[in-house]
């Protein structure tokens, strides 16, 4: 048997407060409208690992009759905005099951997905008690970023955090706007950085991080506020 799975690529909406995000949407054959999947990324939509193998196969979704929408958070690829970890993903989940409700392939029935970070997007889309969302799985994730990410019972999670802090950056380095020598520079230092991931934990004080000074101002807030 073989399925004609429809593909449309850089599918845009806009959040309440005028942010565009983008997305890719894996559509069943046939005239629809289906149940839809949510699947909200901080990587790329379009990367082989994130969309079809960390957890789900939007193709093999689409041959069971699901509509699968894998959409970049603010902030990261193609969307738009200022990332901020945690922060905008209630109310952007939230605008983007409107989006998706009233779209003609969508029935109406939403579910939504995630591991890691993307998990911790779709716990807070559950969060918000959106009357469409019918299920959510979330696995090698947490309820909540403060207690078990950031922090774990008061004490900084500084291997994690800084090393995160660090693989996240060169997505937003590359989205700044700043001469591009300094970005040539910044960039340089964060791939020697990631060459040697153990060192940046050895220097006081904290903040001696240059290449997150730009590209991670989380990294500040997260220290700055422990409770």
């Amino acid at each position: 048997m073989t399925f004609d799975i429809g593909i449309r690529r850089d599918l845009t909406m806009t959040t309440r407060d005028g942010v565009e995000l983008v997305s890719d949407l894996y559509l069943p054959p046939g005239d629809g409208p289906f149940p839809t999947l949510l699947y909200r990324v901080r990587g790329s939509k379009s990367s082989s690992f994130i969309a079809g193998t960390i957890l789900l196969n939007p193709i093999l979704a689409a041959e069971r009759g699901y509509a699968v929408c894998i959409q970049e958070v603010r902030g990261r690829g193609s969307s738009g905005g200022e990332w901020h970890p945690f922060i905008h993903e209630a109310e952007d989940g939230w605008d983007a099951m409107e989006w998706l409700i009233a779209q003609p392939w969508c029935n109406g029935r939403v579910g939504s997905y995630g591991t890691a970070y993307t998990g911790i997007a779709a716990l807070e889309l559950a969060g918000t008690g959106h009357p469409n969302l019918e299920a959510v799985v979330a696995i090698v994730s947490g309820v909540s970023p403060h207690d078990g990410w950031v922090y774990t019972n008061g004490a900084f999670e500084l291997g994690w955090d800084n090393f995160w802090a660090h693989l996240t950056a060169g997505t937003s380095l590359k989205r700044l706007d700043i001469a591009e020598d300094q970005r040539t520079e910044l960039l340089a230092n964060l791939q020697d950085v990631m060459a040697h991931p153990h060192e940046p934990m050895d220097v006081l004080p904290l903040r001696s991080q240059p290449a997150l000074e730009e590209a991670s101002p989380h990294y500040w807030s997260w220290l700055d506020h422990n409770s």
